[in-house]
């Protein structure tokens, strides 16, 4: 990258400092999923060596040999948890060109994303802009809505 003044440079530290705490922030908050061991080691020991060998709990060695977390999940490690993550999508649904309204729509977590999503204190219903968004009026919409049993919720669509 090329940076000409003090300016994008201040810029470009600040980004990348975002970046990698958004990223340590993430794997402390993930870290039952992933292979990594989310138990705090022991109080350290005055004097050892930084260099030696660290110690490994217990429930990070069953992770390692059941490769299953706590709550039966497969074990991932960071990019393939956030690859697995980043097949939550928010789909539009067009109805009928009759009404000429889309409806927003987010795909059904699975037990993995959701809990990953627990772990990450994220509501991905927050974040489905509302059907009121669109440019239908509220009456053509009440009756959209209603003729579709459409709520908002994925889990509780009726079909």
């Amino acid at each position: 990258m090329y940076v000409y003044t003090a300016d994008h440079v201040r810029a470009h530290v600040f980004l990348c400092m975002l970046a990698y705490f958004i990223e340590w922030n993430m794997r402390q908050r993930l870290a039952p999923l992933p292979f990594e061991d989310d138990v705090p080691p022991s109080t350290p020991i005055v004097g050892a060596s930084p260099v030696d060998s660290a110690t490994v709990s217990d429930r990070a060695r069953q992770k390692y040999a059941t490769r299953k977390t706590e709550e039966g999940h497969a074990v991932h490690g960071f990019r393939s948890l956030l690859d697995d993550l980043s097949t939550l999508t928010l789909n539009r649904i067009s109805l009928s060109s009759r009404y000429k309204a889309t409806l927003p729509m987010l795909s059904s977590p699975t037990p993995l994303q959701n809990r990953a999503l627990e772990l990450l204190e994220v509501d991905p219903q927050k974040l489905v802009p509302s059907a009121e968004a669109d440019s239908v009026g509220k009456k053509q919409k009440a009756v959209l809505i209603a003729s579709v049993g459409y709520t908002g919720n994925p889990a509780a669509r009726t079909s």
